[in-house]
């Protein structure tokens, strides 16, 4: 079971570093916005980053082995999805930033 998530990790991997650039020339090739190719390309980096934090985290809780340091790590690993999201939401609505 542990080389199957392996080999579908390094897939995930694979595919996401082989397709970022494909998507980044057909944004230019389009002519969109350099916001919305940022836009984009962070929304893939936030789903990225969702499920390997939760699964750290679960883990983390799983085997609460020493909690004195562990609580700190899942601290930690809370800040990923929490700035991953903040930030795709700041590039998102970026007029809402500015004053009006």
């Amino acid at each position: 079971m542990e080389q199957k998530r392996r080999l579908l990790w390094w897939t995930l991997c694979l595919l996401t570093f082989l397709a970022l650039p494909l998507t980044i020339w057909e944004f230019q090739k389009q002519h969109y916005d350099v916001h919305y190719q940022a836009w984009f390309i962070g929304g893939i980096f936030v789903i990225l980053s969702m499920p390997i934090s939760i699964y750290e985290i679960a883990m983390h809780t799983e085997y609460y082995t020493q909690p004195r340091l562990q609580k700190h790590v899942i601290r930690i690993l809370l800040m990923v999805p929490i700035y991953a999201v903040d930030a795709w939401f700041a590039l998102r609505f970026q007029k809402a930033s500015r004053p009006a």
